[in-house]
């Protein structure tokens, strides 16, 4: 969305460049360090990977300078009868969320110990570094409208037919997980302020 989001502001559109789509994190990065294109739209940490590895290389935005601070470039979706059948599941996967925040937001070097080789394959300095840029908020009450409003750039790119109601965001389980877990909620540094 960031590169469609990114030349639409700038009056232009995909129709403008080329577009080349890649099936994993490590071949687009690849290609870029490479010279195989000659930008990109990357995920934390081959953004920075990237950005480290090609001499000459700079970020032409971040998201930030078209959504603002801390907005959501992730969502947890679950299938209602998922919910409906089995709400505790997905209320643990919230906690180990919020538990994971915690961590990242406490002991970095820890947090990417343990995901650094195993789902990121990027050394730990990189990691460091990228993990600086791109901070973990998992409450993103605040951003329900931001998250809505995304939509109709996917409309506009044919990726959904209609635009999701305001009721597909449900924040029901998050508002029980922080209930349930008022000291973990407390100490974390990003989180909407309700």
């Amino acid at each position: 969305m960031l590169p469609y989001d990114y030349l639409k502001k700038a009056g232009l559109s995909f129709k403008d460049v080329k577009v080349r789509y890649f099936n994993t994190s490590p071949e687009l990065a690849q290609a870029f360090i490479n010279g195989g294109v000659d930008a990109i739209c990357h995920i934390e940490p081959y953004a920075t990977q990237c950005l480290t590895s090609r001499k000459g290389s700079t970020v032409l935005s971040d998201g930030s300078d078209i959504y603002g601070k801390n907005y959501s470039d992730c969502v947890l979706a679950v299938r209602t009868p998922l919910i409906e059948k089995n709400p505790q599941a997905v209320k643990a996967v919230i906690k180990a969320m919020f538990l994971a925040q915690s961590q990242a937001e406490t002991d970095i070097d820890a947090a990417l110990r343990d995901t650094v080789g195993t789902y990121y394959k990027t050394t730990m300095e990189a990691a460091k570094l990228a993990a600086s840029k791109q901070p973990i908020m998992i409450d993103q009450r605040k951003n329900t409208q931001f998250i809505l409003d995304r939509g109709q750039s996917m409309k506009e790119l044919g990726y959904v037919k209609k635009l999701a109601p305001r009721g597909a965001i449900d924040w029901t389980l998050l508002d029980q997980v922080i209930a349930e877990n008022k000291s973990l909620y407390a100490g974390l540094k990003l989180k909407t302020v309700a």
